[in-house]
């Protein structure tokens, strides 16, 4: 399996996001605040990570990523994380 690219993520995300919070996904941009923003509940957030975590087939740190304030952190969080377990 080769690298997964930050774009493939973010669009990846992107859907999961827009599927959860019943917005277009045009909308979403990646420097978007997850609670100012798009005002993600937490279990609208543990529905995005298990979401990820399905299509993805791996385990996050989902405590990690409920830290994080902004798309961009998560999609380089994964974007790691995924490449990281590639080697």
């Amino acid at each position: 399996m080769g690298e997964i690219s930050k774009e493939s993520i973010q669009e990846t995300l992107f859907e999961v996001i827009a599927n959860e919070m019943e917005i277009d996904v045009s909308e979403i941009k990646a420097e978007m605040s997850l609670k100012d923003d798009l005002d993600l509940a937490s279990l609208d957030a543990m529905n995005v990570i298990m979401e990820l975590e399905e299509r993805y087939a791996q385990e996050t740190e989902i405590e990690d990523i409920l830290e994080m304030k902004y798309l961009h952190e998560i999609i380089d969080y994964l974007h790691q994380m995924l490449n990281s377990s590639t080697c």
